[in-house]
């Protein structure tokens, strides 16, 4: 009967680890800041994980999503804050937002090259390897939100 105990013990603490370390690793998400645009002004490609979907990948890439047709700052700015986003930085071609996981805080930053017609989108985990879908279906939501139907 011992060994059942120490079994039980060894899982507690596993899953106590777990929790532990997702909740640092949301934490240390918090820290950083969007990537920015690249020297060409074009947006940082994704990585080599599944944590990121992009407008200005590659089309056959598991990480491309079309482009949004521009909607206008103010309109993007007020559905991106409806979605629960924060505003991080804009200017004229440029806006970063941030979004939070609801358990571990994970932030995620949602990025927009705006052109006169074409919204160009990048949105990316800050940590972890695969999203589990959330930053594709956070840009088909934007997309749904602003009236322009699904990909």
């Amino acid at each position: 009967m011992k060994w059942i105990r120490r079994v039980w013990v060894f899982i507690a603490i596993g899953v106590v680890t777990m929790i532990a370390a997702g909740f640092v690793m949301g934490w240390q998400s918090a820290g950083y800041s969007p990537p920015g645009l690249t020297d060409k002004g074009e947006l940082q490609p994704c990585g080599r994980w599944r944590n990121c979907v992009s407008s200005q990948a590659p089309k056959d890439s598991i990480w491309y999503v079309p482009p949004l047709k521009s909607p206008g700052v103010a309109k993007l700015k007020q559905a991106m804050e409806d979605m629960g986003a924060t505003l991080v930085s804009a200017d004229d071609k440029y806006m970063a937002f941030t979004a939070s996981s609801k358990l571990f805080r994970y932030v995620d930053d949602i990025e927009f090259l705006i052109d006169k017609r074409t919204l160009h989108v990048r949105s990316a985990s800050r940590v972890g390897r695969n999203d589990f879908g959330v930053n594709r279906k956070r840009v088909e939501a934007l997309r749904e939100k602003l009236g322009q139907g699904s990909s």
